[in-house]
């Protein structure tokens, strides 16, 4: 099945000449089938692009700008940088004050038809790819930006096949989000999972992932969260350790 829906999904989209970034859906990928469908899907790139007009989205939004800048601002100005999943692109004009050049990367090509549309920039490039599955990258971007993925990955083995792909297509920085196991926030939704017997709501702490990523070489810098209460994701940049090369 799983290869029916990839090869649908991709039929109408040509992509950019990033060979190496291409990746396939397995049947075992780490994420809800269900909601992996609907992000496919024109229809569910659609949502996902719309839904961001809601106050409470836009409000988000707004903070999440805010947290990315100051990031950015830190590591100074970089050659290129890939920006994955990209989703619509709604970090595009953040980024490309920080950038020479922007790659857009998401598994869902419909998600990069929109985030065209929504660039239309000559210092963008876009290409389909799989962050649980990336081929050898060989450090191609100065620096990585991944938001909101790691609370869709259920297994741990697929969590670490995404820390693995990140540490392999960046040469210095990385910069990713991912949902506080100690937030309140995330306390109260796994509670009320619990109590309706659904599954497990995927969490990390910050140790977790500092640790995870020391593993690929990188040493934490710097976290924000965007709300505990309100939230509970959180933003957090590495940076890849002098003198560690750990390609295998």
């Amino acid at each position: 099945m799983w290869g029916q829906v990839w090869q649908a999904a991709r039929a109408p989209y040509v992509t950019c000449p990033e060979a190496t970034l291409m990746g396939g859906i397995g049947l075992d990928h780490g994420m809800s089938r269900q909601r992996l469908i609907h992000y496919l899907s024109a229809e569910g790139s659609r949502y996902h692009h719309d839904k961001y007009r809601r106050w409470n989205k836009r409000l988000a939004h707004h903070v999440e700008c805010a947290i990315l800048h100051g990031l950015l601002r830190y590591v100074g100005h970089s050659h290129d940088v890939l920006d994955a999943p990209s989703g619509p692109g709604r970090f595009f004009d953040v980024i490309k004050e920080h950038a020479d050049a922007i790659h857009l990367g998401d598994i869902s090509p419909h998600m990069l038809d929109i985030a065209r549309e929504q660039t239309q920039n000559r210092a963008a490039s876009y290409s389909v790819l799989d962050l649980l599955n990336v081929g050898p990258a060989h450090r191609t971007f100065e620096g990585v930006i991944s938001l909101r993925l790691t609370h869709h990955i259920y297994e741990a083995e697929a969590i670490e096949e995404y820390f693995r792909g990140l540490a392999s297509l960046t040469r210095r920085w990385l910069i990713l989000t991912f949902r506080d196991a100690r937030a309140p926030r995330t306390l109260w939704r796994r509670m009320g999972r619990r109590l309706r017997g659904k599954r497990h709501l995927p969490a990390q702490t910050l140790d977790q992932v500092s640790a995870a990523m020391r593993v690929h070489g990188f040493h934490f810098v710097a976290s924000t969260q965007v709300s505990p209460w309100f939230s509970g994701h959180c933003y957090a940049l590495f940076v890849r350790t002098p003198d560690v090369n750990l390609d295998e």
